[in-house]
């Protein structure tokens, strides 16, 4: 494969039914020129052009579908096909797939070959396409791994650790020290006192009461009790 100054060429033989080889290149060009992708004749006793170029694809009504370690390209609207294929236009269709593994990106050409539409299927010889596979390896195609931060890989030690040795602490105290109840849970006395100093700090602040007030005022310090306005009142009637 060699790289040309809008994509990159590939050599690829072709052997037809009558078993005579055709070798053939094919430009591919992701962006920058008109043509997608291109197909060359070359004479394989000196290696050069035959003839003109062949457009297999363009950028017009092309699509990209992909997911997460893979792109499939399909550019449509090439040259029409002059002996078989029912005159129709040439597409090429290209498996992009994840490639983290540092080799070198690499193009090949997998097939050469036909599918049917719906409309082919139901007897319409004319809707029959026909298509160009290749698959490229590249980087491009990798969607980039989200990595844990050091606070997370912290969080996730502190409860793989706490996790175990509630887990090994209950194995030990209920099969080898034959606790029961609450005492198989390691080191019980210490827990419960946490809880408990939890329980009156949470208590200390939020259900702190406050205080009464102290004053109680005039009548209290002379010791006068309430009575109704009734009985105040008979004093200042006439006997």
């Amino acid at each position: 494969m060699v790289k040309a100054n809008r994509g990159m060429t590939i050599r690829h033989k072709h052997v037809r039914v009558n078993n005579k080889e055709e070798e053939y290149d094919y430009t591919i060009a992701f962006c920058g020129a008109k043509n997608a992708v291109i197909q060359k004749d070359i004479d394989e006793g000196n290696g050069k052009q035959i003839g003109e170029p062949r457009s297999l694809g363009t950028y017009k009504n092309s699509s990209l579908v992909g997911g997460e370690d893979w792109m499939f390209i399909m550019y449509r609207e090439g040259q029409s096909y002059n002996s078989h294929c029912h005159n129709a236009r040439k597409e090429s269709w290209i498996n992009v797939r994840c490639e983290d593994k540092g080799e070198e990106p690499t193009m090949r050409l997998i097939e050469e070959e036909r599918y049917e539409t719906e409309a082919a299927k139901n007897g319409n010889e004319t809707a029959r396409r026909c298509y160009y596979l290749f698959e490229y390896n590249h980087p491009a195609a990798c969607v980039p791994r989200k990595k844990l931060s050091g606070g997370a890989i912290f969080v996730i030690i502190v409860i793989s650790v706490f996790t175990a040795y509630l887990v090994f602490g209950f194995l030990y105290q209920r099969f080898i020290a034959k606790a029961k109840g609450f005492d198989q849970i390691p080191n019980f006395p210490f827990w419960r006192k946490v809880g408990n100093m939890s329980a009156d700090g949470c208590d200390f602040v939020c259900r702190r009461e406050e205080q009464a007030n102290t004053y109680k005022g005039m009548a209290d310090a002379l010791d006068i009790e309430d009575s109704d306005d009734d009985e105040r009142d008979d004093g200042l009637l006439p006997m």
